[in-house]
């Protein structure tokens, strides 16, 4: 074929495929667990640390593995099981729990490692990923498996995706759902729940609402309302069959093999909504800021962090900016300049924390467990933790102002719009939103360049009805403006959104706070 008629054949096949419904064979959904598992299809399971998730996982491995009955009296087929843990050991924890759960070793396989050629012609190895779609077929072919364990999701995402994006997350659990289909696999994925309250349990998984949405058959697993000893199981989400009641279970100790099993109690009469009730409701008796704290405490056990990064780490894990400022300054962080001039960071530390930044892989793990990082907004004005004194009554030091977007101080002599408004007027796109509608006009910033001074608008010479555009040079820290005409900046007093700040701008003459300003 020429090449003129190859193309000429390939335009005439372009354009909108259809097809007629009629040609369409009908077919029946199989299942691995009828109403649980559907056969080629992705799942997730999420829970909590400590309700029994990877137990769990290891029991429906094991059950596979021998063809053993499900708990809830249904038929079980019998075939291999390929795992993917990011958490447990295989010989001190996975092949123990799958003793204990009466499974076939011989049908159970772990994934641990990709092989593959380098640049100098070695055989080199590095840990799988979710896109190694490719990989993982040829594993699931090679030993039959039905089911697929991926233990937990966070961790097996590729370097570079947002489990937060909603695009990012899709493009991975397209290939992986399409991977499904073709081998029959069951492919189950583990997730922690996030830190928000209230709601449908569907948005209650950690990441995006990408996850959920691949995903044709969604599972919960959390502490029985009316029994801590007891654990349910439930069903989020059905989109092939009715919703199935849900099972009770407790973890119960297996002396022989060292570990925890699953022990079935049978159906019970809760909802995924019922569960998730109950541990909002702990949430709420503990206190959002006594949690925050206490994550503080956790994640700056090892050492200082970056303000920037425990910032994005506290968002993912669902704490908000205003109830991380008020931990902040409960459990007395402490702001530290790490390095020397353009290339210094501002840190925080614990109160008696190592003063060394904690090791890399430390800093990885602790993000994975509360899930991915996603964007970034303003809090509140911060001040630096008094350190501890040896005198019973130390006089407390001043106060030092730090920018409430980036956490850097604004400066020895902060500007007196730096004071108003508590921020750096250019650390982000929200920043200089709220500047333009506190009547600087529209604000342009280029690359990294710090503010510490701008010209008042009474500065500015009026001409022309199109407004003052200001350029902030990095420079000299001052701002030229375009001529055009000064508005009149608006005066502090209660915000009219919220009734609770303290107003530094006012869009249309109302005084609102930044919060409910950068909002309207």
């Amino acid at each position: 074929m020429t090449n003129d008629l190859a193309d000429a054949f390939a335009e005439a096949l372009a354009g909108a495929t259809t097809v007629r419904l009629s040609d369409v064979e009908p077919e029946k959904v199989n299942w691995l667990w009828p109403a649980r598992l559907p056969a080629g299809k992705l799942v997730i399971l999420d829970g909590d640390p400590g309700v029994g998730k990877s137990t769990l996982a290891v029991d429906i491995a094991a059950r596979v593995s021998t063809g053993r009955g499900w708990p809830d009296g249904g038929t079980c087929p019998t075939g291999a099981v390929l795992i993917l843990s990011a958490e447990d050991g295989l010989a001190d924890t996975i092949r123990p729990r799958l003793d204990a759960a009466a499974g076939d070793p011989t049908r159970v396989h772990a994934l641990t490692e990709i092989r593959y050629v380098g640049e100098d012609g070695q055989l080199r190895a590095r840990p799988p990923t979710l896109s190694d779609v490719d990989e993982l077929e040829e594993a699931i072919r090679r030993t039959g498996a039905l089911l697929v364990v991926v233990d937990v999701l966070m961790a097996f995402l590729p370097g570079g995706v947002d489990s937060h994006r909603d695009s990012d997350v899709r493009s991975v659990l397209h290939r992986l759902a399409a991977l499904a289909e073709r081998t029959g696999c069951v492919i189950l994925l583990l997730r922690h729940l996030n830190k928000s309250s209230g709601g449908s349990p569907l948005y209650r998984g950690g990441g995006s609402i990408a996850f959920i949405g691949a995903a044709r058959s969604a599972l919960l697993a959390a502490v029985d309302p009316e029994d801590d000893s007891r654990r349910v199981l439930a069903v989020t989400k059905a989109n092939l069959s009715a919703m199935p009641p849900a099972l009770g279970y407790r973890l119960v100790d297996s002396a022989e093999n060292g570990c925890a099993r699953v022990d079935w109690l049978g159906p019970t009469g809760h909802s995924a909504g019922d569960l998730l009730r109950r541990v909002d409701d702990d949430d709420e008796t503990a206190g959002p800021r006594d949690q925050a704290v206490d994550w503080l405490g956790e994640v700056l056990a090892d050492g200082p962090l970056p303000a920037r990064e425990v910032k994005a780490l506290a968002r993912s894990a669902g704490i908000s900016d205003r109830t991380l400022d008020r931990a902040r300054q409960r459990a007395q962080i402490v702001t530290e300049r790490s390095g020397f001039g353009r290339g210094s960071t501002y840190v925080w530390r614990a109160t008696g924390a190592p003063c060394s930044p904690p090791e890399p892989h430390a800093r990885h793990v602790r993000q994975l467990s509360e899930g991915g990082v996603h964007g970034v907004h303003g809090d509140d004005v911060a001040h630096m933790a008094p350190s501890p004194a040896a005198d019973d009554n130390p006089a407390p030091p001043p106060p030092v102002t730090v920018c409430s977007h980036c956490g850097e101080p604004l400066g020895p002599q902060p500007d007196e719009i730096e004071t108003k408004y508590g921020m750096h007027l250019a650390c982000s796109a929200s920043i200089v939103e709220a500047v333009s509608r506190g009547g600087f006009g529209a604000l342009t910033v280029e690359g990294d360049a710090k503010v510490t001074k701008i010209a008042a608008p009474e500065d500015l010479s009026p001409s022309s009805p199109s407004g003052v555009s200001c350029h902030l040079r990095e420079g000299d820290g001052t701002a030229a403006g375009i001529p055009g005409p000064a508005p009149t900046a608006k005066a502090a007093g209660p915000c009219a959104g919220c009734g609770a700040g303290t107003a530094r701008y006012g869009p249309g003459g109302s005084p609102l706070c930044a919060d409910c300003g950068a909002k309207s």
